[in-house]
């Protein structure tokens, strides 16, 4: 009995509500320009890997299969941008949602003119370059979060039962 609870626990789908978005909005951009919808999730490289504790190891984010190096990254959605600029070498912009959650994209090769703290963008704007691949992560009340799952794009899959929580699937 036992064994079939733990059966149909990992079948059922975790389900986890995309952040909100006001009505007019019919739902978060990908992230990278040149990529279709049906080739989005055969473009994710490596994905999220939930810490067991917050300094512990873990993959904080996803990383993205970009179509050429050089090519736009867009703000999945409209808010203000808390920080673009370089970290360790690297290129990052952040953005705060409406919601209070933060969306960050990094591994940039360049940050679109203008982009500083404060500076409000709509779904859809240019924030920079990619480079060969782009790091999507999504924060909530200060917790990575799987960040396909919290935009609202969800692919039906099997997980271990561990790994399914109130945020969704960890993998």
């Amino acid at each position: 009995m036992v064994s079939f609870l733990l059966l149909l626990a990992l079948l059922v789908p975790a389900r986890a509500t995309a952040i909100p978005v006001s009505a007019n909005v019919p739902g978060a951009v990908w992230p990278v320009s040149g990529v279709v919808a049906d080739d989005r999730f055969d473009g994710v490289l490596e994905t999220f890997l939930r810490p067991a504790c917050r300094w512990c190891p873990g993959r904080r984010g996803v990383w993205l299969a970009v179509p050429s190096t050089g090519a736009e990254v867009l703000a999945p959605w409209r808010g203000s941008v808390t920080f673009a600029g370089a970290v360790a070498g690297s290129l990052y912009v952040t953005i705060r949602l409406p919601s209070g959650a933060l969306v960050t994209c990094g591994g940039l090769i360049a940050v679109a003119l203008g982009l500083a703290p404060g500076v409000e963008v709509e779904r859809g704007a240019v924030l920079g370059a990619a480079s060969e691949r782009l790091f999507l992560s999504v924060r909530r009340d200060g917790v990575h979060i799987e960040p396909l799952t919290a935009l609202g794009w969800v692919r039906p899959r099997l997980v271990e039962s561990a790994t399914v929580g109130s945020i969704g699937p960890s993998r």
